[in-house]
């Protein structure tokens, strides 16, 4: 039996794996493909999907040994073979479809909206706030522009809201009283307010994982480690729950173990811990 053969690390990518949209410690690299090599089981979940996780961290397929959480818990998806896994739409269609209109008429000085497909991005043709953010990162060659009123809210994974910190409370708000009794709404960034199908979360997902996994092996410990709001119901599911040092202090107040920021590798400091834990 190989050491870590009992471990299963599901990770949030911002803020956790990679710090500023930008940078992975190499050290993280390394020791998850150690962690893998001696057993153990790895996956990313992150509100993000693949086609954004391909652009950001390049790496990741070569990482992952078992289905990935995208879009917050609304799919999983398998990067050794393309297979998408019990999708979960928003619904009703046509009250997603609503939020377009909603984000435009209420606050299009400050916001956009945008969703996930499983072809990738959609966006209304008059939103320049989303247009002009998605030129810049590039992720514009994935992404389907339509006139708003063609957006018909159908195989909508998540919505996603762009603003401003300083707006971002003020909409979250609105979007409550208008769409809370029928959507999930969470943040993700300072800058994001997130629109989830009804009662679908990270922890959903993760405890969809663990389920199948004890199948195959009773003894499946899940380690869930994240930084931010939308990773704070993933920690409560845990077996083990784990943040960052830059963790907000909501997630810091339900982790079991606190390994180091981000930025200096912290699932190389969590996979260290296990391992320490194990001997």
């Amino acid at each position: 039996m190989k050491k870590f053969e009992n471990i299963y690390i599901a990770s949030d990518i911002d803020g956790t794996f990679l710090w500023d949209c930008a940078y992975v410690n190499p050290k993280n690299i390394s020791a998850v493909k150690y962690f893998t090599e001696n057993g153990g089981h790895f996956a990313f979940s992150t509100g993000r999907n693949r086609f954004d996780t391909e652009r950001v961290l390049p790496v990741w397929r070569e990482l992952c040994n078992m289905p990935c959480i995208f879009c917050n818990g609304s799919m999983l998806y398998d990067p050794k073979t393309d297979e998408t896994i019990d999708p979960i739409y928003i619904e009703p269609a046509e009250k997603a479809a609503e939020v377009f209109r909603f984000i435009r008429d209420k606050f299009a000085d400050v916001a956009g909206a945008r969703a996930t497909t499983p072809r990738g991005f959609l966006f209304a043709d008059d939103d320049e706030y989303v247009l002009s953010r998605f030129t810049e990162n590039g992720n514009i060659h994935v992404s389907e522009v339509l006139p708003i009123e063609k957006i018909d809210g159908s195989e909508l994974f998540k919505i996603v809201v762009e603003t401003t910190p300083e707006y971002r409370e003020k909409i979250f708000e609105a979007m409550a009283a208008h769409f809370g009794d029928v959507f999930e709404l969470t943040y993700s960034a300072p800058m994001l307010v997130e629109v989830q199908p009804r009662g679908v979360s990270k922890a959903s997902a993760i405890d969809a994982m663990r389920k199948r996994a004890r199948k195959l092996n009773p003894d499946a410990k899940f380690y869930c480690i994240g930084d931010y709001n939308n990773d704070y119901k993933m920690l409560l599911a845990a077996d083990v729950a784990v943040c960052p040092a830059n963790a907000c202090e909501s997630i810091k107040a339900v982790a079991d173990i606190e390994v180091c920021h981000c930025e200096c590798g912290a699932l190389a400091d969590l996979i260290e811990k296990i391992e320490n834990s194990l001997e």
